[in-house]
């Protein structure tokens, strides 16, 4: 993961999906792994199919999977999950602060 700065988490996740994009557009560079941010992973592989001049899903399809990478990585990162009504809900063992 990029240095923070103290900027967004939208736009350091933002950073890493472009990085991301040029590693994969090298085709020496390995796949990413799983501990990879989900923006990373959807950057190298939107730099693999630039690589192969072969895009897998139309360019508005890639949009929305790149925002909901985005959303994903920034829930990661606050610490919060989807729960099953839909909202945010804190994880196990993580203390509530009022």
């Amino acid at each position: 993961m990029m240095k923070h700065d103290n900027r967004p988490l939208e736009d350091v996740f933002h950073d890493e999906m472009v990085e991301g994009c040029l590693d994969g557009f090298r085709p020496d560079n390995p796949e990413p792994s799983a501990s990879c941010s989900a923006s990373y992973r959807h950057g190298f592989a939107n730099g693999r199919d630039d690589l192969a001049r072969s895009p897998r899903l139309r360019a508005q399809v890639f949009r929305l999977l790149a925002d909901q990478a985005i959303r994903d990585d920034v829930l990661k990162a606050k610490g919060a999950a989807i729960g099953a009504s839909g909202t945010a809900s804190r994880r196990p063992g993580k203390p509530v602060r009022n």
